[in-house]
């Protein structure tokens, strides 16, 4: 996940939170609740993984493109909440025995 253009986010705020940090929160908060984990996150990029840790239930592919969903609607709601146009590109990439 990576916030398009969010150097105009730095200023924004919500509550006392600035919307740039509330977005990557929200971001994190989704992808462990599809079972992802994260990897890193380097300024507005997230980099995550489904299926790192053996075990790991489910149809990973599906529960990464299930948070990519979920993230793209929590974007717009932000969006039409706030009366913003923060876009987001979202990379998802499949890799076997890896």
């Amino acid at each position: 996940i990576d916030i398009v253009e969010s150097s105009r986010l730095h200023e924004m705020k919500v509550s006392v939170q600035d919307l740039r940090t509330k977005i990557l929160q929200n971001a994190w908060e989704i992808v462990l609740k599809h079972g992802g984990e994260i990897e890193s996150q380097e300024g507005d990029k997230i980099y995550a993984n489904f299926g790192l840790s053996s075990g790991t239930p489910g149809n990973l592919c599906n529960a990464a493109y299930a948070a990519a969903k979920e993230f793209r609607a929590s974007l717009q709601a932000v969006n039409d909440h706030y009366g913003t146009s923060i876009e987001a590109g979202i990379s998802v990439h499949y890799a076997s025995s890896c």
